[in-house]
Parts: C-alpha cells; structure tokens; sequence
C-alpha cells in the first residue's frame, strides 16, 4: 500500500497524467544523426556546449542555441526525499524545450516499468511511433507523438511535436526521461538535433 502510495505521489509530482492530452497521431521518422565518429570519439558541431551533472553522473552535448535554465529543480516526497531532478533547456528562436528528469532510486526503477508496460501495449504516446534505441550503451525507448490540443483545450496552430525517450541510468536503479517539443514545422531540424545529443549522453 506505501509503494502504491509513493509511485501514486510521483506521477502526480510529474504531472504524468497530462498525457491523456496528447492526442493525434504523429507518422514522421527523425532523420538518421549526422554525427559521425572519428578515432572512436564523436564529432559534435562547432560551439555545442556540455550539459553535466557531476552528482548524479551523467552528462550531454547541446546544441548552443538552446538556453540551459542554470538550475536543475527538484521535486521532494511528502518526507522531504527528493525524487526527481530536472533540467530544462530552451531555444525561444524554434520554440523548442527539452526538459531532461532525473527519477532517483528507488522511484526510478517503478517509473521506468510502468513506461515500459506503456510500451509494450502501445498505450498514450506509444499508439503511433515507437521505438527501441541504445543510449550509452543501455536499452531506451522512444515514443514520437503529436500534441494538438492545449492544455486549455483549444486547438494549437501548428500543432506540437514531441519526442520522449527512456532509459535507465547506469546501475539500473534510477530512470532519465527526456522530452522534446517543439512546434511541427521545426519537428525534423530539431529532432535531427536531439538525436545528436543522445549520441553524445554518457553516464561518469
């Protein structure tokens, strides 16, 4: 009953439940990443700037256009433990966010079975464009989808783009979401971007 009662407190912390507004179906492929590798390393383009988080022990190249916010939020349990760390980037220009959420152990692990189970059923944004990647050598899933209603209910004009993707962090116990949005005519530029950026995810 407390497990249930700590993943039930997370998805409410996430705002996990707005996805029931994300309807439509989105059909278009990110186009393969253009980072090549050159003597084993990655060539990233020039003046993307690193993401790190030396706590935690993982880090990313971003595309220098996006803004990083300066500070990772947390989100805390009704005890005060935190259980989530978010980083947020922005790039006004595109209109593009990326928010990168950290869901510490052990709350991770239940997180990450539930998109799983999500996944594997073809459920919310899921039902359309999914697939299985790797990322820093770990499995990661990866859901492309369409958002055309607002959280206010109105139609959006152009509707948005988004792409999330799952992994688990390097000891299996903690779970990185990260999501992507972006309006849809801006959709293959910077999901071609976010590619890139997942080829560069590490764990320290």
């Amino acid at each position: 009953m407390k497990k249930n009662y700590l993943i039930a407190t997370l998805i409410v912390l996430l705002g996990v439940g707005g996805y029931f507004v994300l309807l439509g179906a989105a059909k278009s492929k990110l186009p393969q990443t253009f980072i090549k590798e050159t003597n084993g390393k990655l060539n990233v383009p020039s003046g993307w700037k690193t993401y790190v988080n030396s706590k935690y022990g993982y880090s990313f190249e971003y595309p220098d256009s996006w803004a990083y916010s300066g500070v990772d939020a947390e989100s805390v349990d009704l005890q005060g433990r935190i259980i989530v760390i978010q980083s947020t980037f922005v790039d006004t220009v595109s209109n593009t966010k990326l928010e990168v959420s950290y869901h510490l152990s052990p709350w991770g692990i239940e997180y990450y079975k539930s998109v799983t189970a999500r996944y594997d059923s073809g459920r919310d944004w899921y039902a359309h464009d999914r697939r299985q990647l790797q990322i820093a050598g770990n499995n990661a899933l990866e859901a492309i989808t369409t958002i055309d209603i607002g959280a206010s209910g109105i139609k959006l004009n152009p509707p948005l783009s988004l792409t999330v993707v799952d992994v688990l962090d390097k000891k299996q116990v903690g779970e990185i979401e990260m999501q992507l949005v972006t309006p849809q005519p801006n959709s293959k530029i910077e999901g071609a971007k976010f590619e890139q950026l997942l080829n560069t995810f590490k764990f320290n």
